[in-house]
């Protein structure tokens, strides 16, 4: 089973950290700290690829089971078109995170699967109910969850666009390969 979780691009605005260059010299960034929490309570013998469309483009064609896309309110443009592709491609798509969290009715119409609050519990049940072929349309944690059920800092990764099976690239590696093929 493989699962392709996305972190859409974020347009220019004050959250993009746009203008962070001109004072710093380097561009600003902020990681979505999601898609690697997803993949640390995610099974070992399920494949994850995580894709941040910040630093590398969104493989629109990769092979999988599942995508995962997940953002904030100022991405949700964005994230409503990838899972248009996506679904127009016959990929079964969820949508959970901030944005669809706090606006689930604009996020429905775009998922096969919602997902609405932490996913600390209901990412693990989800994928249960995957394999065993009987999955929910929505998946809701409306309560706040105990943050120590989170995976440790040690055990995710944000410096790859890969992790469990797939194949790990440094973020630099997809950087440049991202910037060479523009």
């Amino acid at each position: 089973m493989r699962v392709y979780l996305v972190n859409p691009g974020l347009q220019a605005s004050f959250w993009s950290l746009s203008e962070a260059s001109d004072i710093t010299g380097k561009p600003g960034y902020i990681p979505n700290l999601a898609p690697p929490t997803l993949a640390a309570l995610t099974p070992p013998d399920v494949e994850v690829v995580i894709c941040d469309e910040t630093v590398e483009a969104v493989d629109l064609d990769m092979p999988c089971d599942l995508v995962g896309i997940t953002g904030y309110v100022s991405q949700g443009r964005r994230m409503m078109e990838l899972a248009r592709m996506f679904r127009e491609r016959g990929r079964l798509v969820a949508i959970g995170g901030p944005y669809a969290s706090l606006s689930p009715e604009r996020c429905r119409p775009h998922a096969d699967i919602l997902f609405t609050g932490e996913a600390e519990l209901t990412w693990p049940a989800f994928l249960d109910d995957f394999r065993a072929g009987r999955h929910r349309d929505h998946y809701a944690q409306p309560e706040k969850i105990d943050f120590a059920l989170s995976p440790r800092r040690g055990s995710i990764s944000c410096a790859t666009t890969a992790t469990r099976s797939g194949s790990s690239r440094p973020v630099a590696a997809a950087r440049s390969s991202a910037s060479s093929a523009t």
